[in-house]
């Protein structure tokens, strides 16, 4: 997924999130909506945050994954090696988000 698309999927959570109608005209808000759709992506407030939410690593998921990456620079070569086993192993799954 593309930077611009990511960013305007943002904001548009942003905008639902706070209860906020869209912004800008209808042709501005047509050529949004078309570019969810053209990503078969839906463009309500609760299937977007259901869209970021998904996609969003759990705290647990996070702190190992940080702790992985901590263990590349480590001092032992074995545990770099599973440290890089692990990731590699994360990301090969498609990497568990919760």
């Amino acid at each position: 997924m593309n930077r611009r698309l990511f960013c305007l999927l943002g904001a548009l959570l942003a905008i639902s999130l706070l209860g906020a109608g869209p912004t800008g005209n209808d042709e501005e808000n047509s050529a949004d909506e078309a570019l969810l759709k053209l990503h078969k992506l839906p463009s309500d407030g609760d299937s977007l945050l259901a869209f970021f939410r998904k996609r969003t690593l759990s705290d647990e998921t996070r702190r190992r994954l940080e702790g992985l990456v901590k263990k590349l620079g480590d001092a032992s070569f074995p545990a770099r090696e599973e440290a890089e086993r692990e990731l590699i192993a994360f990301w090969d799954t498609g990497g568990s988000r919760s």
